[in-house]
């Protein structure tokens, strides 16, 4: 009698040896499927909101497979075979994804009943968030402007900078405040955020950037008449 693990699969070998005929010495193997109850699903356990991602059993032949998503999230084509796609949904937060399979090859056989070549598995999948950084990305030398952190968390906090000026990082806030009055002057900057709490684990992309262009300030200067008369047309220029 052989008492199998939980597999998926063993190996049973056979060797002969102290016989008459002279055998092969090398010993015979086969590999044997082992349908465990508690089976392991396979694939990505931290997604985007949205994403597809595909999720697989170990397969057996003979054996029948039904998945099941009690959670949310949907199926992208058949849901009876050892691996399924899943679409994920677009609210972040932990999801369960189940499969379940079973057996009846050894149905009626000695000591053996219809149900006791069945199991299940199960995985956790957590969908994480998104965010983006709000504010003007053209501004004047002499603006003082008022960029922020917004996504999927209520109350989440950022560190900020501004690459190559380290006397404008920020720690821990919502909101970032830029004097561009206080920058070497006119050109192109970029504006990093990164997840402070919730951090960056919780994200599908812990880090945003935005690039500002910061032109001179021009004072408009309008040549016309200072006086003219009723219904004579005026041009004036900038």
């Amino acid at each position: 009698m052989v008492q199998w693990g939980a597999g998926p699969a063993g190996t049973i070998s056979l060797a002969v040896t102290g016989c008459d005929i002279v055998y092969c010495p090398y010993p015979t193997e086969v590999n044997v499927p082992i349908i465990s109850s508690n089976g392991t699903i396979s694939g990505p356990t931290e997604v985007c909101k949205g994403a597809s991602a595909s999720y697989e059993l170990p397969k057996w032949m003979t054996v029948a497979y039904q998945w099941s998503l009690p959670d949310g999230g949907s199926f992208n084509g058949t849901t009876n075979g050892h691996i399924v796609n899943v679409t994920w949904p677009t609210t972040p937060g932990t999801y369960t994804l189940v499969g379940e399979y079973g057996s009846d090859f050894l149905a009626g056989l000695p000591g053996h009943t219809g149900n006791d070549c069945y199991g299940s598995a199960t995985l956790t999948v957590t969908v994480l968030g998104d965010f983006d950084i709000f504010g003007p990305s053209q501004v004047c030398v002499n603006n003082t402007i008022t960029y922020s952190g917004s996504g999927d968390f209520g109350g989440a906090t950022f560190d900020w900078s501004v690459d190559g000026n380290p006397a404008f990082d920020q720690a821990g806030t919502t909101n970032y405040t830029v004097d561009w009055s206080l920058l070497p002057g006119p050109g192109a900057y970029i504006i990093t955020a990164v997840a402070n709490a919730p951090g960056q684990a919780d994200y599908c992309v812990g880090t945003q950037s935005i690039v500002v262009i910061v032109s001179e300030a021009i004072t408009p200067t309008i040549v016309g008449p200072a006086t003219y008369c009723i219904n004579e047309p005026i041009v004036f220029t900038i």
